[in-house]
């Protein structure tokens, strides 16, 4: 199996949540419903962190590293911590 790398530039919540989407669109999982399974996330946080109308909740932060590592992808926790909802 060949693995490559891709380093991406991510500024908001919103932004993060469309890398994963697209990544987990590959891996067969192209509805919200099925996302949410993926990243063991209930809709309603999804559709919320997705759209970047809030910030993760703690839980939710733990969620979202979890659900990366789910599509073989991963961020520092704290860069996670510092990025704001979405970009103006």
């Amino acid at each position: 199996m060949t693995q490559s790398y891709a380093r991406l530039n991510i500024d908001s919540i919103e932004g993060l949540f469309s890398a994963m989407s697209s990544r987990a669109a590959m891996l067969g999982s192209t509805t919200r419903a099925q996302r949410a399974v993926l990243y063991s996330m209930s809709e309603a946080s999804l559709s919320a962190l997705e759209s970047g109308s809030r910030v993760p909740t703690a839980e939710e932060r733990d969620q979202t590293l979890a659900a990366l590592d789910a599509i073989q992808a991963g961020i520092y926790p704290s860069d996670l911590e510092t990025l704001p909802a979405a970009q103006p």
